[in-house]
């Protein structure tokens, strides 16, 4: 963050908040905030991402339960997440502030979900630059002349001390997967072995069921003036046919009907 001179939003840099709003909230309200402004929602694609997005579009009863979310104070924090972005991102006018990377030496395209490969999809560390000036909103070509960063490209980025510990990481990881052929089903719990905590929905919150298709119902003060409220986001992604469904519902005693859109 320092080397690049950028602000960076994470969960992990915000547990804090975390634990006072909800995961779901600060979610969606990190969401919000972004589309308001320039600012960019990075999607970081990975064999895990690739497992759960495939567990929502196939409504698997079990879920997909990585050891990375049993050591997690937040626990799982990604299938709520896409659960919100997915929609968000296809209703979008504009695609300007979603972007998707992966890092090529451990991952690949297919690790992408499916509504997103109708954006680029940036390899790293290879496409880093290019990456960089979209976070600015700048662009690397122009007439007559090719704008560059120093430090940053691939072959350079490894020359400070946090380039050079991420460079370390992607090359031990990918040496271990190397040797351990089946490295990604040794992450996986079994839904039955452990208990892992969902993301926090108090707080104005009801309890998320674990059905398909994915639900997320959160008590809304002030989203309708008469009486208590409650938002239904319903969001069912299809695979096969790169369709989401999603469905929103406001409830009071004198509102009844969900609305519903289909996307593709």
């Amino acid at each position: 963050m320092a080397k690049c001179g950028i602000e960076v939003v994470l969960d992990l840099l915000d547990s804090a908040q975390l634990g006072i709003v909800g995961s779901v909230q600060w979610l969606d309200w990190q969401r919000e905030q972004i589309v308001k402004s320039s600012d960019k929602i990075l999607i970081l694609c990975s064999r895990g991402v690739r497992a759960k997005w495939r567990a929502m579009c196939d409504g698997a009863e079990t879920r997909v339960i990585l050891r990375e979310d049993v050591r997690s104070p937040m626990g799982d924090m990604l299938t709520p997440a896409l659960s919100l972005l997915v929609p968000s991102f296809v209703r979008s006018d504009t695609f300007q502030n979603y972007m998707v990377a992966y890092f090529e030496d451990v991952c690949s395209e297919e690790d992408v979900p499916s509504p997103f490969n109708i954006i680029v999809r940036y390899k790293l560390m290879k496409h880093f630059e290019e990456l960089f000036f979209r976070l600015l909103d700048k662009e690397k070509h122009e007439p007559g002349r090719v704008n560059r960063i120093e430090g940053i490209t691939q072959d350079q980025y490894f020359h400070c001390p946090s380039g050079k510990a991420l460079r370390d990481a992607v090359e031990a990881f990918h040496a271990y997967q190397l040797e351990h052929p089946n490295w990604f089903e040794d992450e996986l719990v079994k839904d039955t072995d452990v208990e892992v905590e969902e993301p926090s929905l108090e707080h104005h919150a009801i309890e998320q069921p674990t059905e398909s298709p994915i639900t997320i119902r959160q008590s809304v003060p002030g989203c309708i003036e008469d009486g208590p409220s409650t938002l239904i986001n319903d969001v069912t992604p299809s695979e096969r046919d790169h369709t989401v469904y999603s469905a929103t519902l406001h409830m009071t005693e004198g509102l009844k009907g969900p609305t519903s859109n289909e996307f593709k």
